[in-house]
């Protein structure tokens, strides 16, 4: 007969080589999985990502302006008194990279600046009769495009779509260096 203590010593013996494989096989699954990942990753940015592009460059360029300048039209579209320090905050960059694309929308007329009168630091932002021209141009494409869309998916697939994004940009915001 095994004496207890023998038994409990090829127990722990058995356990420790059973927690040493099941770590090796978590492991090998993690590089596994870790690599498809990448993979899956480097083909959607090719395939998708790349095609998204392409397709809002095709509108900005369709429209005359670049799909940045536009993502900033729609922006001051929806806020009348948009100054500098909001675009830049909105957009995550800074305020000299937003004055620069400010300036290229400046020299298309398709916005104009206008001094606060309470505070001549503040600078706010405006659509000019062009702007407003090409958010209207820029409204009838994009409910086209949305009703194309919604023949293919469903609200809730969007909706899905959108958050899995968001939740993907969070986790590269949180774990990525710029």
């Amino acid at each position: 007969m095994f004496e207890s203590h023998e038994f409990l010593g090829t127990s722990l013996q058995t356990q420790t080589t059973l927690d040493t494989l099941l770590g090796s096989l978590n492991m090998a699954k993690q590089q596994t999985a870790t690599q498809i990942v990448i993979e899956m990753m480097d083909e959607s940015y090719l395939r998708d990502f790349l095609k998204v592009e392409q397709h809002l460059k095709c509108i900005g360029k369709n429209l005359g302006v670049g799909w940045r300048g536009l993502s900033l039209l729609n922006q001051i579209a929806k806020n009348d008194r948009i100054t500098l320090d909001v675009l830049a905050k909105q957009n995550h960059i800074t305020k000299g990279a937003i004055s620069t694309q400010i300036k290229t929308l400046l020299q298309f007329g398709l916005i104009e600046v206008e001094v606060s009168p309470g505070d001549r630091r503040q600078h706010f932002i405006h659509l000019t009769l062009k702007g407003k021209r090409v958010i209207k141009e820029l409204d009838v494409h994009e409910k086209k495009t949305v009703a194309a869309i919604l023949e293919e998916m469903s609200l809730t697939e969007i909706t899905q779509l959108s958050q899995y994004f968001e939740h993907f940009v969070a986790v590269l915001d949180q774990n990525v260096e710029d």
